[in-house]
Formats: C-alpha cells, structure tokens, sequence
C-alpha cells in the first residue's frame, strides 16, 4: 500500500483506492459511496463478468413455468444447472450471473407463447397455477415492470 499525494483528496474520492490502491476507511468508505449499485451495463461492455438482479429472470422462469416449461428442459437448453435455476425460480437470489440471465431470457423468448404439452409440463403447469404465479402476458417487461400489466 502506498501513500496517497494530497492533490487525490486521500478519502474524499475513490481515486486513492483505485489508482494507489489505498484501503485506509477513509478510500474504502470513498469508494463504497461512489459505487453504483447496479452499474452492470458498464460492466458488460467491459468484457466483465457481472451480476444483475433477479426480478426479471425469476419473472421469466415462473411465467414459462405457467406454459409449462420444466427447470430441467431450461437448464438443459442453456447448459445451466437445473438445481440453481431453481432457487432463482423460488426467489431465494436477489441477483444472477449474466450468464443466467441472457440463457432464461433466450429461452423465454423463444418459448413462452407456446405450451408444453408433455405429462412433465402438465405437472409443472399445474403447480405454478397453484402457487399464483403470472402467465408471460401478465407482464409488459419482466425487468421493469413493478406491478402486474392491467
């Protein structure tokens, strides 16, 4: 750890912290302050691996559910694990890798205005009516919306 010059305003701005990588309180309470939460499209453009909230993908997952689309034939279709997918699905993660996030998206897109009419689907369709879950039309955009569509 080096000394930070005083023309950085060592603890004023995260300049310290990440140019000097200084990690007194002072740079790290700087840094936390200038972090945005969900500055995630930054990130991706970068080439980094990111994190996003969840809200969209557990939207995603319950409506194709509701068309009767199993976790396990979503996994499978985007080489993701079906036990992860269904603790997304249940509410349980508040964010997801990007990765998830484009596969389910990909999926939805691709299958949520068609049935699956297999004794699998019948069975993971009967069970997401029960729970309350929203069908896909439910919803204007699952990423934003904060209510159900009238």
């Amino acid at each position: 750890m080096s000394e930070c010059p005083r023309s950085h305003k060592h603890g004023a701005t995260h300049t310290c912290y990440n140019t000097h990588g200084c990690r007194c309180q002072g740079c790290v309470a700087a840094k936390s302050r200038n972090r945005l939460e969900y500055d995630w499209e930054t990130r991706r453009r970068h080439g980094r691996n990111v994190w996003v909230p969840a809200a969209g993908t557990v939207r995603r997952l319950r409506g194709l559910a509701v068309m009767g689309w199993p976790i396990r034939v979503i996994a499978a279709d985007g080489n993701l694990f079906a036990r992860s997918l269904g603790k997304v699905r249940e509410g349980s993660r508040a964010r997801v890798h990007m990765t998830t996030y484009a596969a389910v998206r990909s999926f939805y897109e691709t299958h949520s205005m068609t049935f699956n009419n297999t004794r699998e689907g019948h069975i993971t369709r009967t069970k997401a009516v029960a729970a309350g879950w929203l069908p896909p039309l439910e919803w204007d955009n699952p990423d934003t919306d904060r209510r159900r569509a009238a």
